[in-house]
């Protein structure tokens, strides 16, 4: 798969995880679950979070990342930077990959962004 398909694939991963986590919180309405997970998952999040979480990868990891970075994506949304949707892309072809190859470090990954994204408020709290 190209760097975007990886994306593709690694932004409907990362949004199950969310979903799971944010029903597991228990936090309401469905309206609330939706508004939580679009701004635990919008391209700032996940721009912030890579940033983190760059110094835990290993090379091949590094390299995917950038892979999906300098991919020739357009920028969807105006809610982002243009480098904040590059980062956000490289996060997700990674989390594609690792869908792909390692469910294990997959889920060590998004565990991180979870708690990453806790620490910066993105879960409601009851």
């Amino acid at each position: 798969m190209n760097a975007l398909q990886l994306a593709y694939l690694g932004d409907s991963v990362l949004e199950v995880y969310v979903r799971k986590h944010l029903l597991q919180q228990q936090i309401g309405s469905i309206e609330q679950l939706h508004k939580r997970t679009v701004h635990f998952t919008n391209a700032k999040s996940q721009a912030k979070f890579l940033e983190e979480l760059m110094l835990e990868l290993d090379d091949d990891e590094i390299a995917t990342v950038k892979k999906g970075r300098n991919s020739q994506a357009s920028q969807g949304k105006k809610s982002a930077t243009m480098i904040e949707y590059k980062y956000a892309t490289g996060l997700e072809t990674l989390l594609g990959q690792l869908y792909l190859d390692d469910i294990t470090r997959l889920e060590t990954v998004v565990q991180r962004y979870i708690e990453i994204g806790s620490n910066h408020g993105h879960t409601i709290k009851r």
